[in-house]
């Protein structure tokens, strides 16, 4: 399992900094979704899980797929979304 806790610059609860009603994830996960990667968002929290017969091969292309949205959305240089 792959958990990713993202900053929460908006704050989502009303004081900033994350939490369940933070919607810091969602972005991400829409992205990811388009790719057909399935991950879940948790507030701030992205969560992504290889099943156990999942060839560790296929888990890294994941992550790498996962840091590079994680990486456009950062730099907001999401213009194709």
């Amino acid at each position: 399992m792959l958990a990713i806790e993202l900053e929460d610059s908006v704050g989502g609860g009303g004081g900033g900094g994350g939490g369940y009603s933070s919607t810091a994830a969602r972005d991400v996960v829409l992205r990811l979704r388009a790719r057909s990667i399935q991950a879940r968002p948790l507030g701030n929290v992205l969560y992504l899980m290889c099943a156990p017969t999942t060839d560790p091969a296929r888990c890294y292309d994941l992550i790498r797929e996962v840091w590079t949205e994680l990486s456009i959305v950062a730099a907001g240089d999401d213009d194709d979304w």
